[in-house]
């Protein structure tokens, strides 16, 4: 899977909370691209972690700026192809 590439179910939760314009990369960022706020980032992390059972922890959450910064979270879950290298 290319790193470009974000998981049809990923992109169907982020919908859920915020508006999507242009196709997802792990480079959109939440705030300004996709306009979550202050609130709505905690909840596309909290459904994220219930949809694919991870934990981000509090302390990480700050660093969640992008797509990209959720897609290390999957890696152990298989979701889309996307897993840790042996």
């Amino acid at each position: 899977m290319s790193q470009a590439a974000i998981p049809d179910r990923f992109a169907a939760l982020i919908g859920r909370y915020a508006e999507i314009s242009a196709p997802l990369t792990p480079k959109t960022r939440f705030v300004e691209d996709l306009g979550a706020d202050s609130l709505g980032l905690p909840e596309i992390v909290l459904a994220f972690e219930d949809e694919f059972g991870v934990r981000v922890p509090d302390e990480e959450l700050e660093q969640i700026l992008t797509v990209g910064d959720l897609l290390p979270y999957l890696k152990n879950t298989g979701v889309g192809g996307i897993k840790n290298s042996p």
